[in-house]
């Protein structure tokens, strides 16, 4: 199947279990790694940021939105991915190696699924049925698809769910609107405002 092109912020659901990929923190043995056990989309843990490789063509990083660090192998003598790496690293002959190959799965139900390469083990990446605490971990163990679509995950574009208008305003618990003010002659916000379109509110 072709590689193709990824929105740049994205949520995974396994096909597998149904549950969203998120970054797991609650237990010290597997904290860092990511897990499929989300259960709605807006989980804060679950959004990832997709940035296209600068060498090559077709490739990209995954970045963690709430660590703000990249998905990466943990550590070299493991298959486990976790979302770690403070920098991109695109040598494809380093344990390091922060790239995947994106790969769309055909469906006949028209939604947009994948499966994820990782490059420089090409291994593709899968929920984990290990037992606890690393069950529905991902990992990249797997050198052929799995007949289970451990590995086949459903994509969310997230900003196509969730979109700030173009303008806002923000109302405060009094009931009126921020804007900006002067106090003893230095600038500053406050919720002073009765009439959303002043010009002095915030948008």
């Amino acid at each position: 199947m072709p590689a193709f092109a990824l929105p740049s912020l994205v949520c995974l659901r396994s096909v597998y279990n149904d549950k969203y990929l998120r970054y797991r923190y609650e237990n010290d043995q597997t904290r860092g790694l990511l897990q499929f056990a989300g259960e709605n989309v807006m989980d804060p843990y679950g959004q990832f940021e997709v940035e296209q490789a600068k060498t090559w063509a077709g490739l990209v990083h995954l970045k963690s939105r709430y660590t703000n660090k990249y998905l990466v192998r943990w550590p070299p003598n493991h298959d486990w991915i976790t979302a770690s790496a403070y920098t991109t690293n695109e040598d494809q002959s380093s344990w390091a190696c922060t790239l995947f190959k994106p790969i769309l799965v055909e469906d006949s139900d028209g939604t947009k699924k994948l499966q994820l390469l990782h490059v420089q083990l090409d291994n593709y990446a899968c929920l984990s049925r290990s037992a606890a605490p690393f069950d529905s971990c991902l990992f990249a163990g797997s050198k052929h698809p799995d007949k289970d679509s451990c590995d086949v995950f459903a994509i969310i574009n997230w900003e196509s769910i969730f979109r700030f208008p173009r303008r806002v305003a923000f109302k405060g618990d009094n009931g009126l609107f921020l804007g900006a003010t002067m106090h003893d002659g230095q600038p500053g916000l406050r919720f002073a405002f009765s009439n959303p379109k002043d010009p002095q509110v915030v948008q």
